[in-house]
């Protein structure tokens, strides 16, 4: 069962004298065989609740199932003792028939349906705790590589400010000289207009123009 318990099942119960009564030629023996039935079972009710079965397993229910292979067994004996499915109830004896017995196996399975998905509840909570660590981890780690983005362009683009307006210039004022420089040109270096961004939020301006307003100066 569920837990770990373990649900005790008996079905050693003797139908000697039911079976004489079913072969009886009068009423009156037929009477008398029906009655040693109903005693057969009471004796072994009371056997069942000496020997305590459920104190011999580990975490066991506090009863045992004393399985009666047909409902007209357990009808017959409790036309002769009506008392005798309480009488088993007081000594922790649980009275099944095949047809109450399957009633017992399905209450089992269904309480281990809700156990296996109160089980994977708990699994799909925890994965879902660890999936959201890891998430905001990695959300992390990946501003701090946007934010490193973002700070080189800008150094990037400080540079190509400074580069053009205090190296290329004066390089450009040689070829005005009338020199004869190679035939190959010196291309302006353009700045990076594009920014890392985090999520929905708007890309982050950078300050490469004001940078270059200042180095002009």
């Amino acid at each position: 069962m569920p837990g770990g318990q373990s649900l005790v099942i008996d079905a050693k119960v003797s139908l000697n004298a039911y079976q004489d009564a079913f072969g009886a030629v009068d009423e009156g023996e037929r009477s008398t065989h029906l009655a040693l039935h109903a005693a057969a079972i009471k004796n072994h009710v009371n056997a069942l609740g000496t020997k305590a079965y459920w104190a011999q397993f580990d975490d066991a229910p506090d009863y045992v199932v004393m399985f009666i292979p047909g409902e007209h067994f357990l009808s017959a004996a409790l036309e002769q003792d009506s008392t005798l499915w309480d009488y088993a109830f007081d000594k922790r004896v649980l009275l099944a028939t095949p047809t109450n017995l399957i009633a017992i196996a399905r209450t089992v399975a269904a309480v281990w349906r809700q156990e296996r998905l109160a089980k994977e509840a708990r699994q799909i909570g925890e994965l879902g705790k660890e999936l959201y660590d890891r998430l905001a981890k990695a959300a992390s780690d990946l501003r701090k590589v946007g934010s490193g983005l973002t700070s080189a362009v800008n150094n990037y683009n400080s540079f190509v400010s400074s580069f053009e307006s205090r190296s290329l210039v004066t390089a450009r004022k040689l070829r005005d000289l009338n020199i004869e420089p190679s035939a190959r040109e010196i291309e302006a270096v353009a700045p990076v207009e594009a920014l890392a961004r985090y999520g929905e939020e708007p890309a982050l301006r950078l300050a490469a123009s004001a940078d270059t307003e200042d180095d002009a100066a």
